[in-house]
């Protein structure tokens, strides 16, 4: 491995790979000189148009031979196409190969793609020192040439101590660089590191305006950061009423947690506004179809009492039974209770005794009697 990165790092454009067999038909040009401007164009037509598998693999043969003419994007597209088997087999070594390449050409985003598969080798192995090390190298190669992703791939290694000493100082300095380049996820982890001050001056007010930056790009955990630090710091109800708003998007953005914390917002009253428990339960539901197991315990208990409106056992039963599938083990005794109080007597014994099996599992004791 190492000797074959040695090498593969001092190929430059030219990349020394076992040859692809000759296409039987394409384009004449690039077939018979191996022109790379003409391989290029000629897989890039191929990929403009409605392409098919077989149209992906002759665009693969293009881009391979205009690669190893010099031109660096043919090596950047292929690598691409190899990485996702886009008409080829998929191929991490050629894909890396190739990445590596279009980086000596000044690719910005195939440095980042040969330092992900640097730092993540395939069959689950760990990476080797000096693997990390040239990882290292091309995530900081990307980064300059302005590909967001290796300001913040850089930035996670500092963050970590992956392969490198940990500094937050400089794991900052990366994340805002990759902020700046437009990732929300460099701007979101500038802010949990000026909100934390591990190892730098803490900063809340540069925490929010990182926070609300990646919420503005509709990074769902930047919502809920946003809102979660106006939670925490806030001042009056004008805030509490700013966190909401911050709760609602990183909900529609898909952030099951946002949901639920909207949902308890509206449950509670926001401000000096009223509670709205009718959508308050809406939302809980909403966060536990999204996979969220405290959503799933909140509708569950509205429902079983009515503080949303009408008693619905059965709903309560089913939401607690997703509660507990969700690994929450106070819902496993509820749902278990239920069962035993609801059903026939052979039948509800029966399915609470599984569900208290389960909550003895999750550690609640008194699921452990009410199993035995």
């Amino acid at each position: 491995m190492r000797a074959l990165l040695t090498a593969l790092l001092t190929c430059c454009l030219v990349v020394c790979l076992v040859p692809i067999a000759t296409a039987q038909t394409g384009d004449k040009l690039c077939r018979g000189s191996k022109d790379a401007e003409a391989c290029l164009s000629a897989g890039l037509a191929l990929l403009k148009s409605q392409a098919t598998e077989a149209d992906l693999a002759k665009s693969a043969k293009y881009f391979y031979w205009a690669c190893e003419g010099g031109a660096a994007k043919g090596c950047e597209l292929g690598a691409v196409q190899y990485l996702n088997g886009q008409g080829v087999p998929q191929d991490f070594d050629l894909a890396l190969a190739l990445a590596l390449s279009a980086c000596a050409g000044d690719m910005g985003r195939s440095c980042y793609q040969a330092a992900y598969l640097l730092e993540r080798p395939q069959g689950g192995r760990k990476p080797e020192a000096m693997e990390l090390k040239i990882a290292l190298q091309h995530y900081d190669k990307a980064c300059e040439l302005e590909a967001a992703g290796g300001c913040l791939g850089a930035g996670a290694m500092f963050y970590r101590g992956w392969g490198v000493a940990q500094n937050m100082r400089t794991a900052m300095h990366y994340f805002l660089r990759a902020c700046v380049a437009g990732h929300p996820r460099g701007c979101l982890n500038s802010g949990l590191l000026f909100e934390a001050g591990d190892g730098l001056d803490k900063d809340l007010e540069n925490a929010a305006l990182m926070f609300d930056s990646a919420c503005e790009s509709d990074l769902a955990e930047g919502c809920r950061a946003a809102a979660l630090h106006l939670r925490e710091y806030g001042q009056d109800g004008e805030d509490a009423r700013r966190a909401q708003a911050y709760f609602h998007k990183g909900c529609i953005n898909g952030d099951a947690i946002s949901c639920y914390n909207e949902a308890t917002g509206f449950f509670k009253g926001i401000g000096d506004q009223a509670p709205d428990k009718a959508l308050a339960s809406a939302l809980f539901v909403k966060s536990c179809d999204m996979g969220h197991a405290l959503g799933c315990k909140a509708a569950g208990l509205i429902y079983h009492d009515g503080r949303g409106g009408e008693v619905d056992v059965p709903r309560a039963r089913s939401l607690y039974a997703r509660a507990c599938e969700l690994d929450d083990s106070e819902s496993c005794m509820r749902a278990g209770r239920l069962h035993v109080l609801d059903e026939d007597e052979e039948e509800g014994y029966a399915l609470g005794a599984a569900f208290f099996g389960k909550a003895c599992t999750g550690g609640q004791v008194e699921g452990c009697y009410q199993a035995a």
